[in-house]
């Protein structure tokens, strides 16, 4: 026999932190995913999976995971990616995205890459669904444009009436 009690506490303490890492996903609606270079290999968390609205048994390839990604930043995407995976140079911006069934978000992508002896040997990152703070930022624009121009308006109604009250009060001067 032997001791595992280490073994043990070690597997508690992962399962622990997977959960952790789960339920933090969960909330802040965020995946991880990483690119291994070699050998090639494309990792994606529950929660990736959930935001494109795939099945977990699906391996994605690369270029099917940029088409996610709408119009210019389905380019944006790929550029970044490729300066990640080269150069290491990191990106974070947010996008628009369309999932596998057909819904429309936004996203926020981020990426990283991770070195081993000076050489990127895989790069990792984040996938969020930013979809409401963007719609909210997107409302707020707006609300201030209708405000401006409301303000404006007052403004311009404030000119007229001063001006029309002004004529009748030196009138009333002239005839005292």
């Amino acid at each position: 026999s032997r001791d595992v009690s280490s073994e043990v506490n070690l597997k508690s303490s992962m399962e622990a932190t997977n959960v952790l890492f789960d339920e933090s996903s969960e909330m802040a609606d965020l995946g991880a995913w990483e690119v291994v270079k070699n050998p090639f290999k494309i990792n994606w968390s529950k929660k990736v999976y959930d935001l494109h609205e795939m099945d977990y048994s699906v391996n994605p390839a690369l270029v099917e995971a940029f088409d996610f990604f709408v119009g210019k930043d389905r380019d944006k995407i790929e550029s970044h990616f490729l300066a990640l995976m080269e150069k290491g140079e990191p990106y974070d911006f947010e996008a628009k995205f369309k999932t596998s069934k057909g819904k429309e978000k936004w996203v926020r992508t981020m990426g990283r890459p991770s070195y081993a002896n000076g050489e990127i040997v895989k790069v990792y990152g984040v996938l969020q669904d930013v979809t409401k703070a963007v719609e909210d930022r997107i409302r707020l624009r707006e609300l201030a444009d209708h405000l401006t121009r409301q303000k404006l308006q007052m403004e311009q109604f404030n000119q007229i009436v001063s001006h029309n009250l002004r004529s009748p009060i030196a009138n009333l001067g002239v005839l005292l």
